[in-house]
């Protein structure tokens, strides 16, 4: 097995046991992370971004750092405009790095409260899968053709992405609402502030616009995509590990 597969199956490994640790106890925290203005750092233990960058940073071998936010980016040639910015592909919230490499062996996303098809398909088909061919409901346009990128872009795109071994969604319903099955329409927004919600709307590509879906569908179609994806919800939902974890056993 190479280094670089080993390190993959250490990371993967590491995840497993912080879900499974957390899972089965349906642990709670105060939030993703502490409130602007609360004095409080990002990492704080008592939200779950903290405790997340805690508990997976002491179940990693020596040699791989975690970092939250992640602090890496795919270099766009474009320069996109103001209005839609930032680049989509900048802003990951927990990369693991081996400390001698510039570049992440795992990206994820993680979720506190905000469970819903909309943030899984934006997370994962577009920031994790690089995928930028979802059509605007609103006018036929494509994410890529709304954010003018050119080939070059979206090739650097997927290069970049495709290098990192390990790319999922950590995701705890904490509302204690039932989610896994709840009906949604097909669609993800990109995060503009500047741009109407109608133009910002884009469908998913791997899932028909025709019918409504569920995030239960949507974690299947990331996962076969080459995602991996944990939730589990505060209600006692049925939880979901994608791929299943003997895909990582030695």
């Amino acid at each position: 097995m190479s280094n670089m597969n080993q390190l993959s199956l250490d990371i993967l490994k590491a995840v497993n046991s912080v879900f499974s640790e957390w899972s089965s106890d349906l642990r709670r925290f105060r939030g993703e992370v502490p409130a602007r203005g609360s004095g409080l750092p990002r990492s704080h233990p008592e939200f779950m971004y903290g405790a997340f960058l805690e508990c997976l940073a002491k179940r990693l071998p020596s040699g791989l750092v975690v970092r939250l936010p992640a602090g890496w980016s795919v270099p766009l040639r474009c320069r996109l405009d103001s209005g839609y910015r930032p680049n989509p592909w900048s802003q990951y919230d927990v990369a693991v790095f081996d400390h001698a490499e510039p570049d992440p062996l795992a990206l994820l996303e993680l979720a506190y409260a905000d469970i819903t098809v909309d943030h899984a398909l934006h997370n994962g088909e577009l920031k994790l899968l690089g995928i930028c061919e979802g059509v605007s409901p609103y006018d036929g346009k494509t994410f890529a053709s709304r954010c003018n990128l050119a080939r070059g872009d979206l090739e650097t795109v997927r290069h970049c992405l495709s290098n990192v071994a390990v790319r999922g969604l950590f995701f705890i319903d904490g509302t204690g609402a039932k989610k896994l099955k709840k009906a949604e329409p097909p669609t993800w927004h990109a995060t503009w502030d500047k741009i109407p919600q109608a133009l910002s709307t884009f469908a998913s590509v791997a899932i028909s616009i025709e019918r409504q879906t569920c995030l239960s569908e949507v974690f299947d179609r990331l996962s076969e995509s080459g995602l991996y994806c944990w939730f589990y919800s505060l209600c006692g939902e049925e939880s979901v590990e994608l791929p299943r974890p003997l895909a990582v056993e030695n």
